[in-house]
């Protein structure tokens, strides 16, 4: 029995993080950027790598900035169509699509599950947990993922900073997994990379339930 195993020896449902706890999120973002920044070369103008970083990083954080705490804050439509605005003075639709389709295609083609992931799920299912993918971004995307990685059956829900209308660690997001996942928080396991956003949280819900 794994370390992970034991600690879900006594939950009921286990919550699963996705992007950088399933697989490793930043080789497929750079690889997914390096195919955009070429694309971008090609269609728009020739700049240097270090240019187009500094560009998608300033649209990055304007969009952040406007929209703090909600899934389209990570859409690499609104990235890409604001640094083509900044850089064109107008809204190229079909370059804008474009750099969007080049990076996902990229970004799924280097996806690889983490090794521990499968076994781990199957041994979970076969003692009748239930599992809950709790994620932040939209829905399609973080479903296409999931498709991609063929986990469909081994996944009993997913929610998702779109649908819960907050991010982690936004007690919204978390009371949503609780009602699909029908279970209390003491019930749960959640696993995730980031503390700040997937076991802290958690660890608050158990802190006040046993309050009250």
């Amino acid at each position: 029995m794994t370390a992970l195993d034991q600690k879900a020896k006594s939950k009921k449902v286990i919550f699963l993080d996705l992007d950088n706890t399933l697989y490793a999120y930043k080789p497929c973002h750079r690889y997914a950027l390096n195919q955009a920044y070429s694309a971008y070369r090609k269609h728009v103008e020739k700049i240097s790598w270090r240019t187009f970083l500094a560009f998608y990083e300033k649209a990055r954080f304007r969009t952040h900035r406007r929209l703090r705490g909600q899934a389209a804050s990570h859409s690499r439509l609104l990235y890409f169509q604001n640094m083509l605005e900044t850089r064109l003075g107008r809204t190229d639709f079909k370059k804008s699509l474009l750099l969007e389709k080049i990076y996902w295609q990229a970004f799924f083609s280097r996806m690889k599950l983490a090794p521990w992931v499968r076994p781990f799920l199957k041994r979970m299912k076969a003692e009748g947990k239930r599992i809950v993918v709790v994620t932040d971004l939209t829905t399609e995307l973080q479903m296409k993922k999931l498709l991609r990685f063929r986990l469909e059956k081994s996944i009993d829900a997913i929610v998702t900073s779109e649908e819960a209308g907050a991010e982690k660690p936004d007690p919204k997001i978390f009371k949503l997994a609780f009602q699909k996942a029908r279970c209390l928080a003491r019930q749960a396991l959640l696993i995730g990379d980031d503390s700040q956003k997937d076991i802290y949280p958690l660890l608050e819900f158990i802190k006040v339930l046993s309050v009250v």
